[in-house]
């Protein structure tokens, strides 16, 4: 994930002032999506894909959110809750303490860490990468 975000040139983003929340997927995550690019697209393709860095930026643009989100604020017990994220795009927090993302490629996220506290804002770990 901090090379994404370094190769995306997106680390001054979260530096700036305000309050983020973010889903960070854990590097099996990112082996698993690679995995599904590479079923879905080939191997050429995907590596093509990963090396397109408006498409990187969006893909991790989509794991943050404005504002300090613990998880009690994210997710409601009794139905789904849209939230937008920072590329303009929407997930969708399930009552089941899951992720539902834009794509059919991924299946939903689970939360694997929850609330963990960051000088400007909190960290949720998932264990799938949503793609916008």
């Amino acid at each position: 994930l901090v090379s994404l975000v370094q190769f995306a040139e997106l680390d001054g983003v979260l530096a700036n002032e305000g309050q983020f929340t973010v889903f960070a997927p854990t590097n099996d995550a990112f082996l698993a999506l690679i995995a599904a690019l590479e079923s879905e697209f080939g191997a050429e393709a995907t590596a093509a894909l990963l090396s397109d860095k408006a498409f990187v930026t969006d893909v991790l643009l989509y794991h943050v959110t404005d504002g300090r989100r613990f998880s009690n604020s994210v997710f409601n017990r009794n139905n789904a809750k849209a939230v937008e994220m920072l590329n303009g795009g929407y997930i969708w927090a399930n009552p089941d303490l899951t992720i539902t993302d834009g794509s059919a490629l991924t299946g939903d996220a689970g939360i694997a860490a929850a609330n963990i506290s960051a000088s400007n804002g909190v960290i949720h770990v998932i264990d799938a990468v949503m793609v916008p």
